[in-house]
């Protein structure tokens, strides 16, 4: 079923209907284009955001945030006071999915979703997480928007928007950045740890890389990425037989674990004792011994996406339907 007369959004276009543009009436407009996402999960989705190939520029202020740019057919932001128009009658979910270099995909839903008016600052809402991306959103639930030229982050100084080049809803600064800097290939290391490059990206166990950091200077918040602590003013790899624990300090290796982020297990005898730098050795001297050990996954990383799609549906609608 349809509801009759002008449709809000894309709830209400006909299931039979294929992905692409259509003109929505939600409350107190006078309408706007957006793009419906018709296939993926039920369908029905009007798209806000997506990220293909880098050919729009997102490092924008926040008039254009406000109002919305690109090209719906391909990577666009819809606008923040279009979101806050679609969002602010009955209650909404959001759907993001993203495409690693790898051709990996994952998926975040968050069944309680709002953009709130311009005097909240576009605030965001995003509750009831589930999905296979991870959670990162969690971090900026409850902050304001912030652009280069509008800083309403919640850092105790600078402004998050100038070191993470783009528009979003930052906290201290970022955990889930989808506007960020986008990279054509997976970008090397000059640029993973770079002070003025921060891309897409989600959590992953598989994906490890230690060098993926979120902050390089004092003026940034003190969280390292995997294997990596903060002291002395910059993120300092951790030692031979320790690994970044939860506070972010390197810890020694615990659970008869051993090696370079404690990426292997110890199989000793009842002779042997497991030494987090080097696996088993003997209780009455210091000599080595081979251990074959299994490689473990440590505490999740970062995945940086290349493919970016973010929609929102309301859910009060589709279900009287």
């Amino acid at each position: 079923m349809v509801r009759k007369g002008r449709p809000r959004d894309c709830n209400d276009i006909p299931d039979w209907c294929p992905n692409g543009v259509y003109k929505v009436y939600p409350r107190h407009t006078t309408g706007f284009e957006v793009y419906c996402e018709m296939k993926i999960d039920g369908g029905h989705w009007t798209v806000f955001q997506r990220r293909e190939n880098g050919y729009v520029d997102f490092l924008r202020g926040w008039n254009d945030y406000k109002h919305g740019f690109g090209y719906l057919k391909h990577e666009f932001w819809l606008g923040n006071k279009k979101m806050h128009s679609l969002t602010s009658h009955g209650q909404y979910e959001m759907r993001i999915d993203l495409t690693d270099f790898e051709g990996n995909d994952a998926f975040a839903k968050y069944k309680h979703f709002k953009i709130g008016a311009e005097s909240t600052k576009f605030k965001l809402t995003a509750n009831g997480y589930y999905g296979t991306a991870g959670n990162s959103l969690e971090h900026h639930n409850g902050f304001s928007f912030s652009t280069r030229d509008q800083d309403n982050d919640n850092a105790p100084s600078g402004n998050c928007s100038t070191w993470f080049p783009c528009g979003w809803w930052y906290n201290r600064c970022v955990t889930a950045n989808l506007n960020g800097v986008y990279f054509i290939r997976t970008p090397d290391k000059e640029h993973r740890v770079s002070n003025d490059i921060f891309t897409l990206f989600w959590n992953k166990n598989t994906f490890q890389d230690e060098h993926l950091c979120y902050n390089k200077t004092t003026e940034r918040l003190d969280v390292c990425c995997n294997n990596y602590e903060w002291a002395d003013g910059k993120c300092n790899k951790c030692k031979l037989g320790t690994t970044t624990e939860a506070g972010g300090r390197c810890s020694s290796c615990q659970n008869d674990l051993y090696g370079e982020k404690c990426s292997q297990r110890c199989s000793c005898d009842q002779t042997e004792r497991c030494d987090a730098k080097v696996g088993c050795i003997s209780n009455t001297n210091t000599t080595k011994k081979h251990t074959t050990g299994s490689t473990l996954n440590a505490s999740p990383n970062k995945r940086i996406s290349t493919k970016a799609t973010i929609g929102l549906k309301n859910v009060d609608r589709r279900e009287d339907q």
